[in-house]
């Protein structure tokens, strides 16, 4: 499936990248619904896929930290590619702002997901959210930090 990834501005797209992070999150994985908006939102880039019907699809966010997260995709969408095309246009981000390495916290059911584009665990499994996490990094440039 051929689908358009976006960079979206929270202030004009937060009710429906809501919606369908409600919809992933805590309807479908029950991550307790407090848990879900952050103060970061506002200061992420987001970033949305849109089907060929125009309906917004898939999201994920950037951090300036470098950080990726909220990364979902409506059931219906999923195995389509959608993830890869919204994940590709995080780490794009992250080179644009001139970031060594992005990073984030993957459910340990989308480890390979993550393996598969580049990315590399590092610590050891935690929780967020009830669900168990393991953080993963991808290196933006030749130069590598390493963690302590």
């Amino acid at each position: 499936m051929t689908c358009d990834v976006n960079v979206v501005d929270w202030r004009l797209f937060e009710a429906s990248l809501t919606t369908l992070r409600f919809e992933v999150f805590v309807e479908e994985q029950g991550v307790p619904v407090e848990l879900e908006l952050d103060e970061d939102d506002p200061m992420a880039t987001h970033v949305a896929a849109w089907s060929t019907e125009g309906a917004i699809v898939g999201t994920g966010r950037i951090l300036d930290s470098g950080k990726i997260g909220r990364m979902a995709v409506r059931s219906a969408f999923r195995g389509r590619g959608i993830g890869g095309a919204l994940l590709d246009r995080l780490v794009n981000e992250g080179r644009r702002l001139n970031l060594s390495r992005v990073y984030l916290g993957a459910q340990l059911s989308a480890v390979g997901f993550y393996r598969r584009y580049g990315f590399s665990p590092f610590g050891k499994v935690f929780p967020d959210a009830g669900i168990d996490h393991q953080m993963m990094e991808l290196f933006l440039s030749e130069q590598k930090k390493y963690h302590e």
